[in-house]
């Protein structure tokens, strides 16, 4: 919990000299998971190691745009630059085999759209399906734009739900126009190129972020399970459940 910025007084408070039980605001389980979801500790752990990879990732696009830097180098410069970043800060939250996971699976996400970009430049062709589908993207359309892309939004539904593969290929030529009708009047790429191998950093960032914090949540849990529930509660329920099977018995005749 201290990686997170946790203190027992967020989840537990005193209950005598030598017990502590959970605060009133979590009078279920479930309630545990939206305390901590709701904590100053997950939200401003999240937004600094957040931050560290979104601040990374700019220096990263410098090196990217430097002509003599090349698809070896930046591999090996990528994780070096966000372990730097990483060891330099007090965080506690993501260790070296993490950070390493970080960069290595936004590598294998994006290589294929930094090695184009190497070589031939910024085009809207690097951009995926989710990308253009999302609001980040669709908010920033002129009103021309907005047809050919809703179009665009069409095709892909057929193209999921074609069988043929004659119609797949004339669906495809078809989505290819769109696209090109859509970025008629954009005369730059590169933000938006920028911006989703950026989105794509911060999202898999996240991921590790939420496996950090599903684990605390579960031991948080594991605790709830083993020690709320009173000997008194249990011997309370466990007599109720004699009384009614006790109950049923004498319906059928049994006692």
């Amino acid at each position: 919990m201290a990686n997170y910025m946790l203190t027992p007084s967020d989840i537990f408070q005193t209950k005598d000299e030598n017990y502590y039980e959970f605060i009133q605001t979590i009078q279920e389980k479930q309630n545990i998971r939206e305390v901590l979801e709701a904590s100053k500790g997950f939200k401003n752990r999240d937004a600094m190691v957040l931050g560290i990879v979104s601040t990374c990732h700019d220096e990263y696009q410098t090196l990217v745009d430097i002509d003599s830097s090349n698809i070896a180098t930046l591999y090996v410069e990528g994780y070096a630059l966000l372990e730097k970043a990483f060891t330099q800060t007090s965080h506690e939250v993501i260790d070296r085999f993490k950070i390493r996971g970080i960069f290595a699976s936004w590598w294998v996400e994006n290589k294929f759209t930094i090695k184009s970009i190497k070589n031939s430049g910024y085009d809207y062709n690097l951009l995926s399906e989710k990308f253009l589908s999302s609001s980040a993207f669709v908010d920033t359309l002129d009103e021309e734009a907005h047809l050919p892309h809703a179009k665009y939004m069409e095709l892909l539904k057929k193209l999921k739900s074609a069988k043929e593969e004659n119609d797949r290929v004339v669906i495809r030529e078809k989505i290819a126009q769109m696209k090109e009708q859509i970025f008629v009047n954009i005369a730059d790429v590169k933000p938006f190129v920028v911006q989703q191998l950026k989105t794509d950093a911060l999202e898999i960032a996240n991921r590790y972020l939420n496996e950090k914090k599903q684990a605390i949540i579960k031991s948080t849990e594991n605790l709830w399970d083993k020690y709320q529930v009173s000997l008194e509660q249990i011997e309370k329920e466990r007599d109720e459940s004699t009384a009614e099977i006790k109950e049923f018995l004498a319906e059928l005749g049994y006692l």
